[in-house]
């Protein structure tokens, strides 16, 4: 007697890093299982949710100029911005391709894993235990709820903006060795939470306005609270 059956086969998004090339040309239908993805940490197959592994992290590359829906934006942590490279780095990745013998300066055999997925839940749960004094909260939501009436911008970052601004400020204090946030680490890592959720006017753009020369502004009518 026959029977129907079906085999779940875990696609890219199955992992625990996932990196996407060139966002922006992604159809819909990826996007919208990104931002399940992203939201939930899980996806939905025939009405059922099926979980995302933990730890669960997208690192997603875009052109510049180009544009992603704001709700999508929303859901990373943060938009870093990659310059080029030094002049003394370029020349060392073309020593090391020449001396390699081939064109890709990135040989995966002597790459040296630092820790394992396993490991991160415990870093991570570290992480969030590092205090944030009362004050430095204040200076986070005021810089935040300042984006919603800074003329410059279309519309202000809503609150998962702060969230962000203060998971990764934990993460650069830890880094740093410190024992607690400090208004620094939250006003350094503003630019790059702020990125990917606001956008210029479009009389700014004109005027050739930049983003991250408005947040400068910002952050400059807005003085980091005193020790």
């Amino acid at each position: 007697v026959g029977s129907d059956s079906a085999r779940l086969r875990r696609g890219p998004l199955f992992n625990s890093l996932v990196l996407l090339e060139e966002l922006q040309r992604a159809p819909p239908v990826i996007l919208n299982l990104l931002d399940d993805a992203l939201q939930g940490r899980q996806l939905s197959l025939g009405g059922r949710p099926v979980p995302l592994p933990a730890p669960f992290m997208v690192i997603a590359t875009r052109s510049s100029g180009s544009d992603l829906p704001l709700a999508l934006r929303d859901r990373f942590l943060a938009h870093l911005r990659l310059e080029w490279p030094a002049e003394g780095q370029e020349l060392a990745a073309l020593r090391q391709a020449v001396q390699q013998g081939h064109g890709d300066p990135l040989e995966a055999a002597t790459l040296r894993p630092l820790l394992q997925a396993r490991d991160l839940p415990a870093l991570q749960r570290l992480v969030a235990g590092l205090p944030v004094a009362e004050p430095v909260l204040e200076h986070a939501v005021r810089l935040i709820r300042l984006t919603r009436e800074w003329p410059a911008f279309e519309q202000g970052a809503g609150p998962r903006a702060g969230q962000a601004l203060l998971r990764l400020a934990q993460a650069q204090a830890f880094l740093r060795g410190g024992d607690s946030v400090t208004p620094e680490d939250v006003r350094t890592l503003l630019p790059a939470v702020l990125r990917p959720r606001l956008r210029l006017t479009p009389e700014r753009e004109f005027e050739g306005d930049s983003l991250d020369g408005q947040i400068l502004k910002l952050l400059g009518q807005c003085p980091a609270p005193r020790p």
